[in-house]
């Protein structure tokens, strides 16, 4: 199994609600669901991820990460262990991606982000999964 990759902001954790020795970083953010959706990945409850983000140039923060549904935050959290915090190098072939492809057709969402800018509500123009498909809580009816 492929493990994916995505960005998380690591300047916005705070301590698990699952096991306060742990962190969570919650993964609402735009770069999160381009990654995920990129990668063609849904989240799961306990499924494996990398999490990154930028630090300087050339290199980036990453940590192994379990995922978890919050129904406190209603939203997906990636948990890791601080101590386990490495740095590596950069993920720019991620992060420096212009296209957003959508999680079901594969199409690319870049363009008609611009005319809807960003509207996470919107659904793909050409198969009409939510755009936010990748982070839709668990049991959604989408996936019924």
């Amino acid at each position: 199994m492929i493990v994916p990759i995505l960005y998380a902001d690591f300047n916005n954790t705070f301590a698990s609600s699952r096991d306060t020795n742990l962190w969570a970083i919650s993964l609402h953010t735009y770069g999160s669901l381009k990654d995920l959706s990129n990668q063609g990945v849904r989240l799961v409850e306990e499924m494996p991820i990398v999490i990154y983000m930028d630090s300087a140039e050339g290199e980036d923060l990453e940590a192994d990460a379990m995922t978890y549904f919050d129904p406190t935050y209603k939203c997906w959290m990636a948990e890791i262990d601080q101590n386990k915090i490495r740095y590596v190098p950069s993920h720019t072939e991620l992060w420096d991606q212009k296209v957003f492809l959508c999680l079901q057709c594969r199409q690319d969402l870049a363009s008609f982000f611009v005319e809807h800018q960003r509207n996470f509500e919107s659904c793909c123009p050409n198969c009409e999964l939510p755009i936010i498909a990748a982070t839709l809580p668990p049991n959604s009816a989408q996936f019924q």
